[in-house]
């Protein structure tokens, strides 16, 4: 999905069944979202861990 347009979910409130924060995040205690990780952000951290603690 290279290049798709994704919905901005900072600001809105956390629904589980959406799935708005598949790759992490942070809500508020009303439960909106503050910041969610994107797919790009996921995989340069699960990069790094993975040098740091190579198999």
């Amino acid at each position: 999905m290279a290049g798709a347009a994704e919905e901005p979910v900072v600001g809105q409130y956390y629904d589980p069944l959406k799935n708005q924060l598949p790759y992490g995040g942070a809500t508020d205690l009303q439960g909106r979202i503050v910041w969610a990780v994107t797919k790009e952000e996921h995989d340069k951290m699960l990069a790094r861990i993975n040098r740091l603690f190579p198999e």
